[in-house]
């Protein structure tokens, strides 16, 4: 979903933009749990840059030694990044997105 226009807060949305966001992200969720088996996501919303982001972070059963909750998150993409950026791992996240894509 492109950005019609840069926001900072989900607050400066208008109305039909947050009837188009909100139904964008339950079908983004709804195609991971059903096409990717991801059980449990944490949605982060950041306002701490020049526009707004929403973050869909699933969660994996090997990320359980990391640590749990939104505090887990920072620990994991760290080891992720020196861990699983490899050509296969990058491979599969781009066969994830054309499967959510289609």
């Amino acid at each position: 979903m492109a950005s019609k226009r840069h926001v900072q807060s989900i607050d400066e949305f208008s109305h039909e933009e947050r009837q188009d966001f909100i139904e964008f992200v339950y079908v983004l969720r709804k195609q991971m749990r059903e096409k990717l088996n991801i059980q449990i996501v944490y949605q982060v919303q950041e306002e701490d840059a020049s526009h707004f982001h929403l973050w869909l972070f699933p969660r994996y059963e090997w990320m359980n030694d990391l640590g749990h909750k939104i505090k887990s998150v920072k620990p994991i993409m760290q080891w992720a990044q020196v861990h699983l950026n490899t050509p296969e791992n990058i491979d599969i996240v781009k066969k994830a997105v054309e499967a959510l894509r289609s």
